[in-house]
């Protein structure tokens, strides 16, 4: 199975469009699909439980934190409502969640990938076995938390954590992630630092919708995606 951002069909060169079209075409379907042994399947549906409440923990206390960042972020498209019985809940037990492309672009913005959020106490709470069996089945996960990393802005982390324990849990899942999977997070490219530059503006700024939204629209040019 295959997923396709918008991003892949309107922001990347047709060249390189083709070329990706043409590797999918060759490799999906060429090996078989995983079996997972049911011993297996029970270590990992606990370790998504234990995933899920590390995640939740945090997020609780940052929705509150982050309401005027979701709503800076530029409508990009209208929306056919979904209501009644074509509706759908975005929720955290009480609280009320933003779509999710909102939620992903203000987290990313501030230079803050929401993949990190619970991610690194998960990590460092597995044991050997746990772990070895995580990255036998989630194979990119090393690469996604990566990739992810290169818009991660330290100084923003930094900044919110010392104000507030839900952000100083977000930098200890940051440093339990670079500490398990041995990697150094950060900007490399001058888009990605470009990109750095803009979150640290975004930060002092997020108060003023306006001017908030329009680094919000920048900073999506050079991740080649809003959220």
């Amino acid at each position: 199975t295959v997923t396709v951002q918008s991003a892949f069909r309107y922001d990347y060169p047709t060249t390189r469009v083709k070329q990706a079209i043409r590797r999918l075409n060759k490799t999906v379907g060429a090996r078989a699909a995983a079996v997972i042994k049911e011993d297996e399947q029970k270590i990992l549906r606990d370790i998504i439980r234990r995933s899920a409440n590390f995640y939740q923990e945090s997020l609780h206390r940052l929705i509150k934190e982050m309401g005027d960042m979701f709503a800076a972020v530029p409508r990009r498209r209208e929306r056919r409502l979904h209501i009644g019985f074509l509706s759908y809940g975005r929720s955290l037990g009480k609280q009320k969640l933003p779509r999710a492309i909102n939620f992903t672009a203000g987290f990313y913005s501030l230079g803050i990938p929401p993949e990190f959020i619970g991610v690194g106490r998960l990590l460092a709470s597995l044991s050997q076995l746990e772990l070895a069996l995580v990255k036998k089945y989630y194979i990119n996960l090393r690469s996604d938390l990566e990739r992810a990393g290169r818009f991660l802005n330290r100084n923003n982390l930094n900044h919110l954590a010392r104000k507030s324990r839900a952000w100083s849990t977000v930098a200890k899942d940051v440093a339990a992630v670079e500490k398990v999977l041995q990697l150094k997070l950060g900007p490399r490219t001058t888009a990605e630092r470009l990109h750095a530059n803009l979150a640290e503006q975004l930060l002092i700024l997020r108060k003023n919708k306006i001017k908030a939204g329009q680094l919000i629209a920048d900073g999506g040019k050079l991740r080649k995606s809003l959220g």
